[in-house]
């Protein structure tokens, strides 16, 4: 959890700590357009210029359903973090700004029909090392059996994953208090 942009106090900073959780490991799900290979991220929007991103990405799908019990955590750490702010600016002018949750209502089929299935919005912004490559240790790729990925294979759409969600709450003036759905391992 963090704070862009503010100094905050150390009650705030533990306040904010308490609301952080752990790994949530995801029912399985279906791969949309998955960017999942350690060490290749998607760089479609990366200039190499400070500031640009190339993020490890997928979106989890699966019907509201089989994805509820992941949902339903990942929305009261979101809540969570809603009513701490609440809490922070009561009796004050300041106006209570929610940044949408990251998950995706509908997803359609590649003729643009409703699948029935929502998706969670995963990623990761991935980094350099030393010597200017892609890191490859920022998570864990697992095979079906639960032994750690070495191979070079992509994870392509379609396949069935489960993902470890590193939730992470933040909150700024612009944009209000949201929750990143972070990647910290893939099976």
């Amino acid at each position: 959890i963090f704070y862009i942009g503010h100094a905050i106090s150390l009650a705030d900073r533990n306040n904010i700590l308490n609301i952080m959780a752990k790994t949530i490991a995801s029912e399985k799900g279906r791969a949309l357009f998955p960017s999942l290979t350690p060490g290749k991220p998607n760089e479609r929007f990366y200039d190499g210029k400070e500031g640009s991103k190339a993020p490890y990405e997928v979106l989890l799908c699966g019907t509201p359903e089989a994805l509820e019990p992941t949902i339903k955590k990942l929305q009261a750490i979101h809540q969570k973090a809603i009513d701490a702010r609440k809490a922070e600016i009561k009796g004050t002018k300041k106006k209570l700004k929610v940044f949408p949750f990251p998950i995706l209502e509908t997803v359609e089929d590649k003729d643009g029909n409703p699948t029935g299935e929502v998706a969670l919005k995963c990623k990761l912004n991935a980094e350099k090392d030393d010597s200017g490559q892609w890191r490859t240790d920022q998570f864990t790729v697992y095979d079906s059996q639960g032994n750690e990925y070495t191979g070079t294979e992509e994870i392509g759409n379609g396949s069935t994953i489960r993902v470890g969600i590193l939730p992470k709450v933040w909150r700024t003036d612009s944009l209000g208090v949201g929750i990143t759905l972070k990647i910290g391992a893939v099976q």
